[in-house]
């Protein structure tokens, strides 16, 4: 009876904890972020493949619905629909505008994700009271770094690669303290 009791114990914990997970499979890359028993997701493609991995890694981990879905994929797909029955909001380039403009939040309790006020195309992602950068190409890391030269540093909990990075840009990632977290690294 007491391991049963532990484990609930446990497995409540961990649903109402604030957090990040993610997946790297195929290049293609997906972050969940968690609060309180809710979640909202981020992922790098908006293809068939992505959208099954989507519904596992929320059904996995107890959600049943999202509540919401960022796609940062700008190829056209026909598989929109399967997004839509993970989650309430789904925000993608395939709508026929760019998912989030600079400045604009797109928000549930506890989540929210947004462009920083650069076209460099990062996100700051915040889980509860995390906040994530997230770095979803090659292009925007070097929109980044160039972007980082000239304004200050923000404090963010660490940094989320949606790509596998280079050695020369591991290395600017650490040597920048990009949080103190990597994903992706």
């Amino acid at each position: 009876m007491i391991p049963l009791v532990t484990a609930l114990l446990v497995h409540g914990l961990v649903q109402l904890g604030d957090g990040l997970l993610t997946v790297e499979r195929f290049d293609r890359h997906w972050l969940l972020g968690r609060h309180r028993g809710r979640a909202a997701l981020v992922s790098t493609h908006g293809d068939a493949r992505s959208c099954r991995m989507a519904k596992k890694l929320a059904a996995v981990h107890g959600h049943a619905r999202l509540d919401w879905v960022l796609l940062l994929d700008p190829v056209a797909t026909d598989v929109l629909a399967c997004w839509q029955a993970l989650t309430h909001r789904v925000e993608a380039p395939q709508q026929g505008q760019a998912p989030i403009a600079i400045g604009q939040v797109l928000r549930s309790d506890g989540l929210s994700v947004q462009r920083l006020q650069s076209r460099s195309g990062a996100l700051v992602m915040r889980v509860g009271h995390q906040r994530w950068q997230l770095v979803p190409s090659p292009q925007a890391l070097w929109a980044l770094q160039q972007l980082q030269r000239s304004e200050p540093r923000q404090q963010i909990t660490g940094t989320w690669l949606g790509f596998k990075p280079s050695a020369p840009q591991r290395r600017w990632l650490r040597k920048n303290g990009a949080g103190a977290r990597f994903v992706g690294l």
